[in-house]
This record gives C-alpha cells, structure tokens and sequence, in this order.
C-alpha cells in the first residue's frame, strides 16, 4: 500500500515525520458494505434468471439451471408455498427470505408422485404405490425438538389432479410433502436440473 510521508516541525526544531495512509478508511469500509450487501442480495438476484441456487441438506448443495420440462415423477421442480404453510416454515426458520408471495424463498425439490398415484404417509414412512421409499421417514417432532405441524394426515391419499408430492430422500428431516401436503402444479415456477452441485 502506497503511503504519504508528512514532516512536521517539533519545537525542538528536529523534524517529526508521520506516516499517513493514502487509501481512505472510508473506501474500505464502503467496499466491506458493498460486499456484505452483494453476498446478501445474490440468492434473491439469482431467482430472478434461470439459475436456481441451494444450500439445503434436502439436495445436493449448488447450482440448478432452469429448464421446461415436463412435470413428471423424478424432476426437479422450484414452487412456491401456500402463503400460510410458508410463514409457518419461515417462522421455523425453515424458510429465508425469496420472491415467492409475502416474500418467502421458493423451494427446489423433486417429485415422488404424481396424480392418481397412492401414497400412504405413517409413523413407518413414505409407500408410494405400494412400494417404500427409503431414507423417507416421517418425523413427529422438528430437529429441535418441536412438534411437526402435518397438512396431509396419516394413511393412503391419493395424488388429485392438478397436484404432485415431492420429497427428498437426501436428508432424512427434509421438509417436503411429508409435512405440508401436495403442492398445486399452479404454484410450481419450473423444472430444473443440477447444472454445478457438490456431494
């Protein structure tokens, strides 16, 4: 860093030499906001291309890139909660902030079922059309020891039009269909696939 070097009279008459920075506090200090403001900003600015960005457990973390597929089982698909649902998993801290309704993050997960497949959520786990899905156990308290709030009660449902169940199998307490139901093909956004994510 370049510095300035200032002379000054003592009264002694020797001369008393000060070193003073030439790169103002003011730059760094804007320059760490700037920063600060940018790493906070860059999830909401990145849902606003095609670029899908998580650091969930529930999926591999990265970087997801938006496509136009059709909604079947086994795609990733980004929605938006029920506003309710959504203050409820924020009020958890479940959720962050985002661009969906009352300014709530989207969710990216992957559809396990679609309509008219049967589905049977239990103490037990997830059977989707009558075979288990491992790694899909349903959980009756949070990681923090807090009750779980259920939208889908216990037993066989069937998928009804215009709905699909998604679910991660990533990460065992996943926050998905197990807990807050179907999700209305009207509130998902799109398809996606992993375009740079990390185990």
């Amino acid at each position: 860093m370049n510095h300035m070097i200032l002379q000054k009279k003592t009264p002694l008459g020797f001369e008393k030499i000060q070193w003073k920075p030439s790169v103002s506090w003011d730059w760094v200090c804007g320059g760490l906001f700037v920063l600060g403001a940018a790493l906070f900003c860059a999830p909401l600015v990145l849902q606003l291309t095609p670029i899908r960005w998580t650091t969930s457990p529930s999926l591999p973390p990265g970087f997801y890139w938006e496509t136009h597929e059709p909604i079947a089982r086994g795609a990733y698909v980004h929605f938006c909660l029920d506003e309710d649902i959504a203050a409820f998993g924020a009020a958890r801290g479940y959720l962050r902030s985002g661009t969906c309704p009352g300014m709530y993050e989207e969710l990216l997960k992957v559809v396990a079922a679609v309509a008219a497949d049967v589905i049977e959520c239990g103490p037990q786990g997830i059977v989707i059309n009558g075979q288990p899905v491992p790694h899909a156990p349903v959980y009756a308290t949070d990681s923090q020891g807090r009750p779980q709030q259920f939208w889908l009660r216990t037993g066989p449902h069937v998928v009804p039009d215009g709905a699909v169940f998604v679910l991660s199998t990533s990460h065992p307490r996943s926050w998905d269909s197990r807990y807050f139901g179907f999700v209305p093909i009207s509130a998902i956004r799109g398809t996606a696939r992993p375009w740079w994510v990390w185990p």
